[in-house]
């Protein structure tokens, strides 16, 4: 089991699988196909292999094991071997407690949806420290890596640089 903070290719699967409206199998995937019933830890899933013939280099394709009840993958696959999974679910309310930002963290608003390119710092755009965030993200990555999110971010900026 690998930790999806220390690997790209699994925090950007997580990252495509918790986005807003990807409550799906696939959500954020071009294609998925049912490949039937199967359950993770005694709760009933559904399995689905889930593809997208864009994925930037560092990412695959993966296999989702879908709890319909949730609406929330309890086990991912993916192509090169990472596997993450949920198990010992217990459905209820949770403590606020559990929702608190940890010492020394600071709380980031995203932009809203379509508004990359706001002006920095305007509401709905771009923080201000955007330049920054973008370098710490960046500062773990191989180069084909950085170039793939450099133009990634370019794309979703409209063809301009970060910072441009």
């Amino acid at each position: 089991v690998t930790d999806a903070r220390s690997n790209p290719a699994l925090r950007g699967l997580m990252e495509r699988l918790l986005a807003p409206g990807a409550a799906a199998p696939c959500g954020g995937y071009q294609s998925g196909e049912d490949q039937g019933q199967e359950a993770v830890d005694g709760r009933p899933t559904r399995k689905w292999r889930c593809e997208e013939p864009n994925l930037p280099e560092f990412m695959t394709d993966s296999t989702v094991w879908f709890d319909k009840a949730l609406q929330f993958p309890l086990r991912l696959r993916s192509d090169d071997g990472d596997l993450m999974e949920i198990s010992a679910v217990i459905e209820g309310a949770q403590p606020e407690a559990l929702f608190a930002i940890p010492a020394g963290y600071t709380r980031i608003e995203t932009p809203m949806p379509g508004a990359i390119g706001g002006a920095a710092g305007a509401p709905g755009g771009m923080p201000p420290n955007m330049e920054e965030m973008m370098e710490d993200a960046m500062r773990d990555m191989t180069p084909a890596q950085r170039e793939q999110f450099r133009r990634m971010m370019e794309e979703m900026m409209g063809g301009r640089a970060p910072g441009g």
